[in-house]
């Protein structure tokens, strides 16, 4: 968990019921993962573009690269393929996709 989380959720924990803080606590919450979000999007993209130069072409899912691949919210990223670029999308904080807080980016020339 990140720092800014954890000291958000300390925070909460401790609060004495002011709205006004209790907000500000999920405000920085929210960015926390908004941020941790575009880390591991930009870390996947690099992840894939490897794996399509050591093995020729993309992996047939986000399965292939071993390691953990939910979002900050808890949702298996999505993956697709495109001929020389690849999408990954996350579902965002509603945990749906194809609705407006989806959150992509892509990978490769």
């Amino acid at each position: 968990m990140a720092r800014p989380a954890l000291l958000a959720l300390l925070r909460a924990a401790a609060c004495t019921g002011d709205p006004v803080e209790a907000a500000k606590d999920k405000t920085i919450v929210h960015e926390t993962r908004f941020m941790r979000l575009q880390l591991e999007m930009k870390q996947l993209a690099q992840e894939l573009e490897r794996h399509r130069i050591v093995h020729g072409d993309w992996p047939a899912d986000l399965h292939a690269l071993r390691r953990p691949i939910t979002d900050p919210w808890g949702t298996e990223y999505a993956f697709q393929p495109h001929g020389e670029r690849a999408w990954i999308v996350s579902a965002g904080p509603d945990g749906e996709f194809d609705t407006d807080d989806d959150v992509g980016g892509g990978s490769g020339q």
